[in-house]
């Protein structure tokens, strides 16, 4: 591999950060309306809360997603989305776990220094309806070059998965 080649997930539809940020506003004002003819029940401030909570963490998980990128060439792989930035060796890299993830299957890379995890191509369907795609579409292929480029093999199923290393673990 003489080229760097560089990886994107997919990026979710933006509706449901707007809908909740939507519902925030619309909480806020009626507890201005409401607050001025009596007082504020406390279900009407943990409903503004939760919407602003909510709009809040939609709102994160989208700009890590669109700030995610991660990189392969012939000396590393780097990932970095916003939140973290590692760049590690191929020899460096001491595991690879692939399993069951909260959405999907999950591929978390693991050395001395650092790790990154990334999303395996997963949709989400909501009444037999692809609704949105996330991780990476070339996920595969992604875990298929950092397993060979960095030497690892299977050594045996882990926490409801497949660790790969460089030396058998017994």
């Amino acid at each position: 591999m003489t080229n760097k080649k560089s990886y994107r997930p997919e990026i979710s539809n933006r509706n449901p950060e707007f809908i909740a940020w939507g519902l925030a506003l619309a909480t806020l004002f009626a507890v201005i309306v409401l607050g001025s003819r009596q007082e504020i029940p406390a279900w009407a401030w943990f409903l503004l809360a939760l919407f602003i909570f909510s709009g809040a963490v939609i709102s994160l998980g989208n700009w890590v997603d669109r700030n995610t990128l991660l990189e392969i060439d012939k000396e590393s792989v780097h990932f970095v989305n916003g939140l973290r930035d590692v760049t590690m060796q191929w020899q460096e890299i001491e595991h690879l776990w692939e399993g069951k993830g909260r959405v999907g299957m999950m591929v978390q890379v693991l050395s001395l220094t650092g790790h990154f995890s990334f999303i395996l191509p997963s949709e989400m369907k909501f009444q037999g309806e692809v609704k949105s795609k996330v991780g990476f579409s070339e996920g595969a292929e992604i875990r298929d070059q950092i397993i060979k480029l960095a030497g690892l093999n299977e050594t045996k199923d882990h926490n409801k998965g497949i660790l790969y290393s460089r030396t058998p673990m017994n």
